[in-house]
């Protein structure tokens, strides 16, 4: 049984895996077999959680497959390393920043420890460390771990190869947060022509580079270019993976943006709609990818001068927001700033004021 979930997972049949796979753990549990075997029962299930989008069940699970690893006394080895590389990107999904990068050093160290530190194994857990560290902010340390998984990868493996493609993205992410749009603009360049390669022009892997590269290219005004882009994004989306695919939401949100940078907010809130309809198919109320699109919602409302639709919608960002991520974040700090902001113009000045020492008093 858990071969078959394993092969439907590896062959992206992720709603066919995920109840043979919890059928494995339950059994499991009533049974007297080594903890090593339950523990990797319980990272199975908890990789194939994090497919459906599932993060925080995910994370449950894969925190109960650490500690049975490290009841089996198997907290040194290759496998377990793996896992905490792979809860670490989770964690960090779930705003569990400094757990998140506790376990991927955890995992680097142990990996170290086997392999020399320009062994191929250790391009992914300083892939994961970037990432966090991104999202924490710390853009220099983002960018020094970036390029050690990409020279990693370089060093190791000749040509085009997936992870350099998706570090030449990642990098490029973090030049765009610097606003080094140029240099941002060249690295997703190279992600993309080495994933043509790899794929093909039409394949669904090409369809995150291309949305991205369309955000940089609306910062840089170019906004027929970006159209084409995303439109490119969303035809590859529709045709490879069906109108309904939770990529479609993401992508018809970034296909609004560039209506709602040309003022064209009513066609950009029906896309904003749209998008929502497809991910609420996928994700619960509370996914940050629903979140996301409520904000740019919310955004589009407040420029098209519907203030209290907007209101609205920057509260219940806010409120679901605030059970994930600290005060501090900018995921919080922004649209509370643009609610404040709204408050004030309606002379709701005490209200505002209450809001602020609130989230004040919990950084």
């Amino acid at each position: 049984m858990q071969v078959m979930a394993h092969t439907y997972r590896s062959l992206g049949e992720i709603d066919k895996a995920d109840p043979l796979m919890q059928q494995v753990v339950e059994i499991q549990d009533t049974l007297s077999i080594p903890l090593a075997e339950k523990a990797e029962a319980y990272n199975i299930r908890g990789l194939i959680l994090r497919d459906k989008g599932d993060f925080d069940e995910a994370e449950k699970a894969m925190d109960q497959a650490v500690t049975l690893f490290q009841k089996a006394g198997e907290s040194d080895t290759e496998e377990y390393s793996k896992l905490l590389a792979d809860l670490a990107y989770v964690k960090r999904i779930n705003a569990n920043y400094d757990e998140a990068l506790s376990m991927v050093q955890e995992a680097i160290n142990i990996k170290e420890n086997i392999h020399n530190r320009t062994h191929l194994q250790l391009a992914e857990p300083y892939y994961i460390l970037a990432s966090i560290l991104r999202k924490q902010d710390n853009y220099e340390q983002a960018k020094i771990n970036q390029f050690k998984s990409l020279d990693i990868l370089q060093a190791n493996i000749n040509g085009p190869h997936p992870g350099k493609a998706n570090n030449f993205n990642n990098l490029a992410i973090i030049y765009k947060e610097q606003d080094s749009l140029v240099k941002a603009g060249e690295h997703y360049q190279r992600s993309l022509a080495m994933s043509e390669k790899l794929y093909g022009p039409s394949h669904p892997e090409i369809v995150t580079v291309s949305s991205n590269f369309s955000n940089i290219l609306l910062k840089q005004g170019k906004i027929n270019s970006a159209k084409t882009m995303i439109k490119r994004a969303l035809q590859i989306t529709r045709n490879e993976l069906g109108k309904t695919h939770p990529t479609m939401g993401q992508h018809l949100s970034d296909y609004a943006y560039i209506f709602r940078s040309k003022k064209q907010y009513s066609k950009a809130d029906s896309l904003y709609d749209q998008a929502l309809h497809i991910l609420k198919k996928h994700y619960p109320d509370n996914h940050p990818r629903i979140v996301g699109v409520l904000h740019n919602k919310a955004e589009n409302a407040y420029r098209s001068g519907q203030i209290e639709q907007a209101e609205t919608l920057f509260r219940k960002v806010l409120s679901i927001r605030t059970e994930r991520y600290d005060s501090s974040s900018e995921d919080i700090q922004i649209p509370l700033q643009q609610l404040l902001d709204i408050l004030e113009s309606k002379g709701n000045i005490q209200e505002a004021d209450s809001l602020r020492n609130i989230f004040s008093s919990t950084q």
